[in-house]
């Protein structure tokens, strides 16, 4: 009886067939005409929508704009409006196609993984993308709301040495405000993966969850000048807010890494101190 071939070998792969520079070329052509593709379709479905769509994205807006009479959103531009539609389509667009675009990749480098390697994909991949929506969702319904009443609704009448008050009225433009929600959902998405990276740097050994406890208030300073430079409005109030979950999230990782690897070897500094 032939004997059952290991999956992986020195070399690679054993499923891996050999391609040539211009095979992997081909695919990598078709693969992406279809990435596109499935964001040229969602990207039109979105189209379709877009106003309702949109409305979900300003609905916040429109609460805190309630508050103060005579606030309304702005073009300053005659095409503003058309590009910021287009953008919304596009973004929304990659965001209900990344599901095929991710596919996509994935046939492309997964032919070169070894079978231990796919396996951490498929388990890390699925993790990775729920963190992410997490980080959007948290902005969405528990920073934006108190971030903008902050900064729409403060100072919105001046007092004047004569007597009398000069109002403010809120009047962001729109391709201002979509940037803003963008900018900030990317943030928050990005920020809710600090525990899977710090997993992962542990996994390959640059670091363990001792370093991470024996760095803490580093890190916090880090974090601190990471998100005031991040953050598109830089104001006191929505900094933060935004380092309440970097705090709680780095205190999970550091949990996360201690039960994957509770006998961590110590580091010179706590030898000698335990000496």
């Amino acid at each position: 009886m032939a004997e059952t071939p290991d999956n992986d070998d020195a070399d690679g792969p054993s499923a891996d067939r050999p391609m040539t520079l211009g095979d992997h070329l081909d695919e990598l052509r078709r693969r992406l005409f279809r990435a596109v593709l499935y964001v040229a379709i969602a990207a039109l479905g979105v189209a379709y929508f877009e106003k309702e769509l949109m409305g979900v994205v300003l609905a916040p807006y429109a609460e805190i704009f309630a508050k103060v009479p005579g606030a309304s959103f702005q073009t300053t531009e005659i095409s503003e409006s058309f590009f910021v539609f287009m953008k919304f389509d596009l973004v929304i667009g990659l965001f209900f196609a990344s599901p095929g675009v991710l596919y996509e990749v994935w046939g492309f480098i997964s032919r070169g993984l070894y079978d231990r390697e796919k396996r951490v994909v498929r388990i890390v991949a699925p993790v990775s993308a729920l963190l992410f929506l997490a980080g959007c969702t948290f902005y969405y319904f528990v920073i934006q709301p108190g971030a903008l009443d902050f900064l729409l609704t403060n100072w919105v009448e001046i007092p004047l040495p004569g007597g009398g008050t000069l109002p403010i009225r809120p009047q962001p433009r729109l391709e201002n405000v979509f940037s803003f929600y963008l900018t900030m959902s990317l943030v928050m998405g990005l920020t809710f993966e600090l525990p899977l990276g710090m997993v992962a740097a542990q996994k390959i050994g640059i670091v363990t969850w001792r370093a991470y406890s024996k760095y803490r208030k580093h890190f916090f300073m880090g974090s601190l000048v990471a998100m005031a430079i991040l953050t598109p409005s830089g104001d006191a109030f929505t900094l933060a807010i935004c380092m309440i979950p970097v705090l709680f999230l780095f205190e999970a990782g550091i949990l996360v890494c201690r039960i994957m690897l509770p006998n961590a070897p110590k580091d010179d500094d706590e030898e000698d101190q335990t000496k």
